[in-house]
């Protein structure tokens, strides 16, 4: 991930072999024939406002994401438990907006299954070659996410309460997360694809003095 100047913070992936040089980081699951990156905030966050300018690569085999995930442990600390909210995420050529949370007991195979889930399709008049605006408006009642002003998602908070303990992961500390992932079951296969940028213009996180934690 560089900051250059005029684009602001670009991500990008690269089909490198690095473990050529540095055998240590070969994953036997994943490989290592792919350098990218996934940066996460050094401050957690309840409540608040996200938003982000953002340019996405729609290339099968890629997979960018804006997210959060919980910053404190909830309920032994296991996804989705702790909870997961998908401001953005470009999965099999659709813009999802998911919230991830333990409404399921652990053990249970639906625990891993998004609870609220929005699928906005790329049709024609999507424009990839141009920024648009995400943005998350997490208050304490109610979540919604927005994309270039239409809302995607809008849930009360009360609905993402975790079973069988009644805690809550959306009034816990989050934090923020963006990333590029490539290929995977969910990415796909990016066949002869060397390359992929995910750019990001602008990031603004609004939140009371009171919610916001810094480690």
């Amino acid at each position: 991930a560089t900051l250059v100047q005029g684009r602001g913070l670009v991500i990008e992936a690269r089909k490198e072999d690095v473990c050529a040089a540095k055998p240590e980081q070969y994953h036997p699951k994943y490989g290592g024939g792919w350098t990218s990156a996934s940066l996460i905030s050094k401050f957690g966050f309840t409540f608040g406002i996200v938003e982000v300018e953002a340019k996405i690569d729609a290339t099968y085999g890629f997979w960018p994401a804006i997210w959060t995930t919980g910053a404190v442990q909830v309920d032994g600390g296991g996804w989705p438990h702790s909870g997961e909210i998908d401001i953005m995420e470009w999965y099999q050529h659709k813009i999802l907006a998911n919230v991830f949370w333990g409404k399921h007991p652990p053990g249970d195979e639906k625990q891993f299954e998004p609870q609220a889930r929005v699928t906005h399709q790329a049709d024609d008049t999507w424009d990839f070659k141009e920024f648009h605006t995400w943005r998350m408006l997490w208050l304490r009642d109610r979540l919604e996410i927005w994309l270039d002003g239409r809302m995607l998602l809008r849930s009360a908070i009360n609905d993402f309460t975790n079973e069988p303990s009644q805690s809550n992961p959306m009034r816990m500390p989050h934090k923020l997360r963006l990333n590029l992932a490539v290929g995977g079951k969910c990415g796909g296969d990016p066949g002869t694809n060397t390359s992929s940028q995910f750019e990001i213009r602008a990031l603004r996180v609004w939140c009371e003095p009171q919610c916001f934690r810094e480690e």
